[in-house]
């Protein structure tokens, strides 16, 4: 059993407020669905509780880390002085020829997907230098370069339109080397941040107008996606994967 200091101090305070803070928004958009998809009364209120408390999880996070002034902020753009309306189709280009600046909607996918892939960068970095088994070292490592290449893809489109992008974290992570986790609770956490992950890119693909960056979030959820597949087997192999309940399996019960 690790001691309660080694599970503290592996990670910066930094890191764990900006980690809660991506798990309550995380948490609201799983939530949110379960809501949504819920009939009996007490699942609903269920999830609505869930949902209250992750909105409190992002209000709490966000005000501490804005009051030491360790959350990086968006980037500002003009305020507009009037409505104005798209006049060509070229403004839908991005693939060849003139290329319009990014719109307020793909900053903010842009750079909300720079930060979160450089807290799987940083956790997976983390996870690396502590983890048992050769297999799932391996695994973690594609995940930390997975993320740094997919940080530099979105850092570039915002540098492109002369836009700051958000800092990395690899520094609030301890030197140690001693397992503050189980394999099996680092391979868990990654599988599901490339869950989420994938939701972040599905949410960005949909308020990108840019044809081009449309086939930049199809590529990259793609890569995500296998990664996320190979992980299932890799818990599937070391039986950590829970089955989840589902369809009775008809053909099974027949006799023949």
């Amino acid at each position: 059993m690790m001691s309660t200091s080694m599970h503290r101090d592996y990670f910066s305070d930094t890191f764990a407020l900006l980690y809660l803070r991506n798990m309550g928004i995380a948490g609201t958009v799983a939530y949110s669905l379960g809501v949504a998809c819920s009939f009996r009364e007490d699942i609903r209120a269920f999830f609505n509780h869930n949902l209250k408390t992750a909105a409190e999880l992002i209000e709490k996070s966000t005000t501490l880390l804005l009051s030491k002034g360790l959350l990086p902020r968006a980037p500002f753009i003009p305020y507009p002085d009037s409505v104005e309306y798209v006049q060509k189709e070229s403004w839908l280009n991005g693939l060849v020829g003139d290329r319009r600046p990014l719109n307020i909607a793909e900053i903010t996918q842009s750079y909300l997907n720079t930060l979160t892939n450089s807290l799987g960068q940083s956790l997976m970095m983390g996870f690396a230098q502590v983890a048992q088994s050769a297999e799932v070292v391996r695994h973690i490592v594609r995940g930390r370069d997975i993320a740094t290449k997919h940080i530099e893809v979105f850092t570039s489109l915002l540098r492109d339109d002369h836009l700051p992008a958000p800092t990395t974290w690899e520094t609030e992570i301890s030197s140690s080397t001693e397992p503050p986790f189980s394999d099996k609770l680092m391979l868990y956490q990654t599988v599901s941040l490339s869950a989420v992950g994938l939701g972040n890119y599905g949410a960005a693909l949909s308020a990108s107008t840019r044809r081009d960056l449309a086939g930049i979030y199809l590529r990259l959820a793609a890569e995500i996606g296998t990664y996320a597949d190979d992980g299932a087997e890799l818990m599937i192999q070391n039986k950590w994967l829970e089955k989840m309940p589902g369809a009775v399996e008809r053909d099974a019960l027949i006799k023949t």
